[in-house]
């Protein structure tokens, strides 16, 4: 471990147990603290934004008081705040809340994950039917995908609303892609044909191999539709033709 790693790791510990005998380490544990809590709302600002900001600091006071940061980078603070959350008792009034948190992180990790080329849809109109077909493709390390049993996306989509107007999602299961293009974040529902999709193709499924069983699970579903959506967002990092 380099000397700062060490140094930043005993500065932490020192901070943790931290006592009134040590009035200066205690004024960075109070400092840390504050910055801590201040990392939770930052982090998860769609669950602020559904619980308000009263209701979002004792979270996050409650949250940093039983899960404290062990890393001085607080931009990726929180990673345990959706479980954690999940156990909390305000996941029975709002159980969509700890889904909703979820994808808060999901947008943090793309924002820090590693920048790679991006494979988009003027790259998929050089290829012929075939090549398309027996390709396989690469996820770009920004690229997050999940399946919740509730409309999480949804709620998480339509939030922050600048007019106050009531979200009122069908309740449904439903999936999320979240991904990084051009340097920005964005998120797009996606409904079980695509999540089967990228699914398949994450597991190493060539395009054809997905398009397949996607079809055949969700034959009521536009294939060619979806694989435009999913390559639009900017998924792709790059293809590998099936030798």
């Amino acid at each position: 471990m380099c000397e700062l790693a060490t140094f930043q790791q005993e500065f932490l510990h020192q901070i943790d147990h931290a006592t009134f005998a040590h009035p200066a380490m205690a004024v960075y544990r109070n400092t840390v603290a504050v910055g801590a809590i201040t990392a939770v709302i930052d982090n998860f600002s769609t669950v602020a934004a559904l619980v308000g900001p009263k209701a979002m600091k004792a979270l996050a006071q409650e949250f940093v008081r039983d899960v404290p940061p062990d890393n001085p980078i607080l931009a990726r603070y929180g990673g345990a705040f959706p479980s954690w959350l999940a156990e909390h008792p305000l996941a029975d009034e709002l159980p969509y809340l700890a889904d909703v948190a979820r994808i808060d992180r999901m947008r943090t990790e793309a924002h820090l994950a590693a920048d790679a080329p991006e494979f988009g849809l003027e790259d998929v109109a050089r290829l012929t039917a075939e090549e398309w077909t027996r390709c396989r493709v690469t996820m770009r390390p920004a690229t997050r995908i999940a399946w919740f049993a509730v409309p999480a996306p949804s709620i998480w989509v339509a939030h922050p609303v600048a007019d106050g107007t009531e979200i009122a999602p069908e309740w449904q299961a439903e999936g999320i892609l979240v991904t990084r293009s051009e340097g920005a974040v964005g998120a797009w529902v996606i409904g079980a044909c695509e999540h089967r999709i990228l699914h398949g193709l994450r597991l190493g499924e060539t395009v054809g191999q997905a398009a397949l069983a996607a079809s055949r699970l969700y034959p009521g579903d536009n294939i060619t539709r979806a694989f435009r959506k999913i390559v639009a967002s900017g998924a792709f990092s790059s293809i590998k033709m099936k030798g």
